[in-house]
């Protein structure tokens, strides 16, 4: 059981990038269906997965890609987010919002439907913030436990938020396994234990 687990912590998504999957399910939320091609020893001549792309669909309508590799240089750690009315960036320390002013009269999504001129470029305002880093980020996320457990405070992040990044990264793998999209259950149903049996029944094939 501890050579099991222990492939399955050293894998991609699980080792290198959770914090990444974290925050997404953190600004986001997460996702219903999940499609994800995860190629395993691309770039190094490794048994798990090295590079996996992600593509998202939300109980909305939203629709997100999470691109994640250890092979591309010098390397890119970029968030976007694109709403209704803005774009969000971060990217290198700085925040940038670029909100669309209210020149249409509509929602700009609104106006693409009914636009003659479905290319004009809308203007909008853009601004850009160097964001603040904490010296000792580790300290802060113990502190913070320590104090939660001992009655004094509260947990930055909770335990289930964990667990949402888990269930994301293992739907990743079941889709890139089975060429097919899958559909993420809700915590504590009858259909994520039925996922997780599915899920492991394909591990343990693909350890052989």
């Amino acid at each position: 059981m501890a050579g099991h687990l222990e492939r399955r912590r050293r894998r991609g998504l699980l080792n290198q990038c959770p914090h990444n999957l974290d925050l997404l399910c953190w600004f986001c939320g997460m996702p219903e269906k999940i499609t994800a091609f995860c190629k395993e020893g691309h770039y190094h001549d490794i048994e798990v997965e090295d590079d996996a792309t992600l593509y998202m669909e939300w109980t909305n309508g939203a629709s997100g890609t999470f691109i994640t590799s250890t092979g591309d240089a010098p390397g890119v750690n970029r968030l976007e987010i694109f709403l209704e009315e803005a774009l969000i960036k971060a990217e290198n320390r700085k925040l940038e919002i670029f909100e669309l002013e209210p020149e249409l009269g509509m929602k700009e999504c609104e106006y693409r439907k009914t636009a003659d001129d479905c290319f004009r470029k809308i203007h909008g305002v853009r601004k850009e913030i160097t964001l603040a880093l904490d010296d000792n980020p580790y300290f802060t996320v113990f502190r913070s436990f320590a104090n939660a457990f001992e009655g004094k405070g509260n947990l930055i992040a909770q335990g289930a938020e964990g667990r949402n990044s888990l269930m994301l990264s293992n739907a990743a793998y079941l889709s890139s396994w089975k060429y097919c999209t899958v559909t993420i259950p809700k915590q504590n149903t009858p259909e994520e234990e039925q996922f997780e049996k599915e899920f492991e029944t394909m591990l343990r094939q693909k350890q052989g």
